[in-house]
């Protein structure tokens, strides 16, 4: 399955729409009108009213580098605003982002852009109209490359133009319409959120990665550790599956039996995870191809149907140790629970009836 990681809806600096000539259909918190002329060299940009100009431009974290307004095809970066007439922005950046400074007229419109966060996540919110065309754009992307898989990191920014879960139901519902329109096999997506919006449509639900979701060297879920992610509950309580999101790379101190944990507790918990790989880093494992064997070995049996309840409740245990050998017809295997790296007790699995 081919697939990429795209942070949704987020127009990223030097993207198309974005810079160097931003688009007209950018999602704005509030509009202004410019009280006197200025040149591409003026730094006093003068405003009718102050109301809301003095907050940092950002639903989370207020990043300062993403505070802009939009004048014209010019976007400008500020800092403040006088609290007395006139009402004067500070600290302003002329042609920020690569846009071309420009001549401008007084009565001319001033837009406070609704943006992202930092992080890698820079951007600018598009507008409803344009968001529809970013939708379809995916499915023609995904005509033209043969991808099959999204994963839409930062999938909450499809809330911030102020249209809630409609919005996100609306973008995937444009998404999948064109797809369809341009005979494009269905697409499986995971997200960063899951909402009503989305949920009518998203395969698996995909917050975060690395030890956010689970420490594979604690062997502990996010729950305890940095950011207190422990999707377990909330998905497994209403069926929906869990993911690890991108995790578990393999580098040169990888070690295969590391990757029967993730796979037991992955089959367990019914989660799927994205493999986060580059040949580089797997060429320098010395046991790269023992992973693979492993990897495929459970994953065949995952398809099988091979693990009943018991057995995957057994899998949940994060204390213990296992592995899995398959049998020449490729229709059984043996999990064998480990102790101090010994078998100590054998579990045979056959292929469940239909699969």
């Amino acid at each position: 399955m081919l697939g990429r990681v795209c942070i949704t809806n987020s127009l990223a600096p030097g993207t198309k729409d974005a810079a160097p000539l931003p688009s007209d259909s950018l999602c704005y918190q509030q509009k202004r009108i410019l009280m006197k002329d200025i040149t591409p060299e003026d730094t006093v940009i003068v405003i009718d009213d102050p109301t809301y100009m003095e907050e940092i431009a950002s639903w989370e974290g207020h990043c300062e580098n993403l505070n802009m307004i939009k004048i014209g095809k010019e976007l400008i970066h500020y800092l403040g605003v006088s609290e007395t007439a006139p009402y004067t922005l500070k600290n302003v950046k002329r042609g920020y982002w690569g846009t071309e400074a420009a001549s401008h007229q007084a009565n001319d419109e001033v837009y406070k852009l609704q943006v992202t966060i930092n992080y890698g996540y820079e951007g600018i919110i598009p507008n409803m109209a344009l968001q529809d065309e970013i939708a379809e754009y995916y499915a023609e992307v995904a005509k033209k490359s043969g991808v099959t898989l999204y994963d839409f990191d930062g999938q909450e920014f499809l809330f911030n133009n102020g249209h809630g879960y409609y919005s996100a139901k609306r973008f995937f519902h444009k998404m999948f319409d064109h797809a369809k329109e341009l005979e494009v096999p269905y697409i499986r997506f995971s997200g960063a959120t899951l909402s009503e919006g989305s949920w009518h449509y998203q395969s698996v639900w995909n917050v975060g990665g690395g030890r956010n979701l689970y420490d594979v060297d604690t062997r502990e879920w996010g729950s305890t550790t940095s950011q207190g992610k422990d999707l377990r509950d909330v998905t497994y309580a209403n069926y929906y599956p869990v993911s690890f999101g991108g995790n578990f790379a393999i580098k040169d101190t990888s070690f295969v039996a590391q990757y029967e944990h993730i796979q037991a507790i992955s089959i367990g918990y019914g989660a799927t995870y994205f493999l986060t790989i580059n040949q580089e880093d797997v060429e320098k494992c010395p046991q790269k191809e023992q992973i693979f064997r492993a990897i495929r070995t459970w994953e065949e049996a995952r398809r099988a149907n091979a693990f009943p309840r018991s057995i995957k409740k057994l899998l949940m245990n994060p204390v213990y140790d296992w592995t899995l050998e398959a049998g020449a017809d490729g229709d059984n295997w043996v999990l064998y629970q480990l102790v101090d790296g010994k078998k100590v007790k054998a579990y045979p699995l056959s292929r469940a009836a239909g699969y």
